[in-house]
Order: C-alpha cells, then sequence, then structure tokens
C-alpha cells in the first residue's frame, strides 16, 4: 500500500506531539547534534563534503516546519510566522529566512544555512549545556583562541538515541526524523563501528522506509550530500589530471572577543598538534578598487593578485616577491598604468611615490602578528593570528589550501565562532574607513 505524505505539522498533531516552542523539548537538530558527539570527548564528527552541515539544516527547517514558522510546498520554503520558537539558533535561522526578499527553493536554503553552521551548531551546544544534556570543556590553544568540547553530562539521565534503537525501544517523531537525517547525510557510518552498524542496519532501514514525514527535505539533504561526493571527485581527477588549481583561502576576523572554535574529528587539533609561530611586520598598501594583496615586507614587494571569489572564499595567484631595486617590466604586470615610469625602483618611498604620481593613490597601513600556523590533511594549512593594526587588538583565522572543497570542509571541521568573515585587503580597507 503507498503511503500517505503528510506535511510535518499534520503528522506532529495526529500524533499528539508538543510544540517545539516548549524550551523544554530537544529539537530535531539537537538530536542530531546529539548524536554526533563523541560521549567522553565531546568531539563532533566531521563528515567530508560538509554533509553533516546540510543534514543540520535539513533538521532546521523541519524544526521551523513543526513549529508553524515556516512552510516547505513545490519546493519553496515559504515564511508564515517569524516570531521567535525560544530555540536561539532556530531564531538565527528564522531571521534569516524573515530577511529573505523572496521564498527561495529548498535546496537553496539548505546551502544557506549550511554555510551559517558554526555559529548555529555551537549556539544549539551552548543551549544543551544549559539543560545539563552535554557539559562544556575549554582548552586553550594559541594567541588567545579557545576550542570548546560537548562531552555528554554523566548526571543527564539521558539515553542515548542509538541506544534506544538497538533496544528496538518506541521512539518519538523527532527520534525518527534525526535517524532518517544521518542515515540520508551518512553520519552513521562516520560514528558507529562497522559491527554496530551491520547489527543496527535492519532498524535504521526500517524507521527510513516507514517514515512519511518531510520526505522532500530529507530527499534534498541526500541529493546535496550525493552532489558534493560526485563534486569532489570530480575536482580530485581534475588535480590528478594536472588540470589548474588555485589557491584558496577564508578568514575570519575577531574584535570584541576572544575566538572561539568547536573543532570536529577530523580538524586534527587535538591537545598534540604543534604551531609554528612567528612574528611578522607588513606594511600593506591598499588601493581603491584592488583587492589583491599587496605589501611591503623584508625589502621587498610580496603581491598575491586576486583570481576569484566565491561567496566568502577567495582564490589567489601563488605568491610573488620582488626585492629592491625593483625593475619596471616586473611592476607593469602588478601596476599596468606605471608604462613610461622610471626603469627602476629602488626603495619603499620611491615606489610609493611613483604609484601615486601614475594615480593609484596607495594608502599605506602597518601591523603587527604573531603568527601560529600547523598543516593540516591533504595540504590544507590553518593559521590563528594576534595582530595589531591601527592602535586595536584583532585575532584572525584563516584556512587556505590549493583545492577549494578541501579549504571549505577544513572551515566546517574547525567550527570557529562568530568571526567576521571576510577577505584580509576588505578587513584592511574597513579599519581604514573607520579611521
Amino acid at each position: 500500500m503507498a503511503k500517505t505524505k503528510t506535511s510535518g505539522n499534520d503528522e506532529i498533531d495526529r500524533r499528539n506531539g508538543s510544540q517545539i516552542d516548549d524550551d523544554t523539548r530537544v529539537t530535531i537538530a539537537e538530536r542530531l547534534l546529539l548524536m554526533s558527539l563523541s560521549r567522553d570527548e565531546g568531539v563532533p564528527a566531521s563528515l567530508p563534503h560538509m554533509a553533516h552541515d546540510v543534514a543540520l539544516a535539513g533538521a532546521i527547517l523541519i524544526d521551523l516546519e513543526f513549529a508553524r514558522r515556516i512552510r516547505i510546498q513545490r519546493g519553496r520554503v515559504e515564511l508564515i510566522d517569524w516570531q521567535p520558537t525560544g530555540h536561539g539558533f532556530l531564531d538565527r535561522a528564522l531571521q534569516k529566512i524573515h530577511l529573505a526578499s523572496d521564498p527561495l527553493e529548498l535546496g537553496a536554503w539548505l546551502n544557506l544555512l549550511a554555510e551559517d553552521a558554526s555559529d548555529l551548531k555551537h549556539a544549539a551546544f551552548e543551549s544543551l549545556t544549559d539543560r545539563g544534556l552535554v557539559a562544556i570543556e575549554r582548552r586553550k590553544l594559541v594567541s588567545g583562541f579557545e576550542a570548546h568540547f560537548f562531552p555528554h553530562a554523566k548526571t543527564s539521565g539521558e539515553r542515548s538515541l542509538v541506544t534506544r534503537m538497538a533496544h528496538s525501544e518506541a521512539l518519538e517523531p523527532q527520534d525518527v526524523l534525526a535517524v532518517c537525517l544521518a542515515e540520508a547525510c551518512g553520519l552513521f557510518e562516520a560514528i558507529l563501528s562497522d559491527k554496530r552498524r551491520r547489527r543496527l542496519e535492519d532498524r535504521i532501514h526500517q524507521l527510513a522506509a516507514t517514515n512519511s514525514v518531510a520526505e522532500a527535505v530529507i530527499e534534498s539533504v541526500a541529493a546535496a550530500c550525493r552532489a558534493g561526493r560526485r563534486d569532489a571527485a570530480a575536482a580530485a581527477k581534475q588535480t590528478k589530471n594536472g588540470g589548474k588549481t588555485n589557491n584558496w583561502e577564508w578568514r575570519a576576523f575577531w574584535s570584541d572577543r576572544q575566538p572561539v572554535i568547536t573543532p570536529g574529528d577530523a580538524a586534527g587539533l587535538d591537545g598534540s598538534a604543534e604551531y609554528k609561530a612567528t612574528n611578522v611586520s607588513d606594511r600593506y598598501l591598499l588601493i581603491p578598487e584592488r583587492r589583491d594583496n599587496i605589501k611591503l615586507r623584508k625589502n621587498g614587494l610580496e603581491v598575491k593578485e586576486l583570481i576569484e571569489s566565491y561567496r566568502h572564499y577567495e582564490a589567489f595567484r601563488p605568491k610573488e616577491v620582488l626585492k629592491f631595486p625593483i625593475e619596471a617590466g616586473d611592476l607593469l604586470r602588478i601596476f599596468p598604468r606605471l608604462h613610461g615610469a622610471l626603469e627602476t625602483v629602488s626603495d619603499e618611498a620611491e615606489l610609493e611615490a611613483t604609484l601615486a604620481a601614475h594615480g593609484y593613490v596607495p594608502s599605506r597601513i602597518d601591523v603587527e602578528k604573531v603568527r601560529n600556523r600547523i598543516r593540516l590533511v591533504n595540504d590544507v594549512r590553518l593559521e590563528f593570528c594576534e595582530f595589531t593594526v591601527a592602535g586595536g587588538t584583532y585575532w584572525s583565522a584563516c584556512v587556505e589550501g590549493p583545492d577549494f572543497g578541501r579549504v571549505r570542509n577544513c572551515v566546517h571541521s574547525i567550527n570557529p565562532q562568530a568571526g567576521r568573515v571576510m577577505g584580509y585587503m576588505d578587513f584592511l580597507h574597513r579599519v581604514v574607513s573607520d579611521q
């Protein structure tokens, strides 16, 4: 007999479920996060291709639909009520939907909320901490950075969803949906041993097969995760065949608080992580309408030319280093309007005067840094930095590597919280404009 599709709201009403507005309830998104946490270490599982974050985005949308804040129909997400739900992380997502000018496709919202998953996760973990379901463990890293972990609280009395599945206990509709989303994104492959997964396989499939709630969201999550795997495979094949790769960067900045991260199990930031620390003095040259990274360092000019940007990620050509005196022909590649200028530029003062004379009008800004770097997997590099500029103290995190997908995955396994995400030159331009 064919299943009859019902909306999330109809199904919750039919089973006499409680409203999610009651902040004593554990949301579907929180159940998914609790499943992902190692019980003692409190480290969330990191799935490739942002699969877990896509599933979390799907859980948030289902939670909002159950709370009667949105309606999902014909593949679109429509706002019907933007009053707070009482769950801070859900309300952040709801506000984002409220501010959207038009209803968007379901797939678009999965991507948008997945990109915001770091802040949403941390807010959900804090809520779980407040209710005694997880504890919080803080570890100092370097230069004011702090890592937060959320082991399951010993006194919570909450039996894990996986344990209740193994004992064939009756599950609430929210439990079933969390299981379906975990299956759709491949979470069970990360959190269960092969032996335990085989034991639970029939139970997982039975729950997924009998569920008739929020099928459109679950199917979209599964499709997005499959697409992520295909895109990663295509990128790996291009790299193997010698295809062109750019040097991608992602950066976040903090000014009013010291930064917090919630590293996943794939981040490689356990207690044995060793950082290479260096003190650096740079003088950046900010040129209106250009976002290339141009700075003076160690009696020379260093240039990283911006090739493309995608969301908050930027791709640069390999760094070019020019030592004084610099030949005019070398400068022309970077500053085309210098045609006909001096044959060589002998020092910093002459360079700045020459640029100004040809309409570049650079602004100088000096930056003093304490830089801590570590190499992670797949040629991805992580930098935690504390620096001073224009009399202020700031912190930044940078993830850098030759492949966009690997950089993006690393960002989502580090989970930096509440930073201002932008390119370095955009940040410095903003500092200058605020002076």
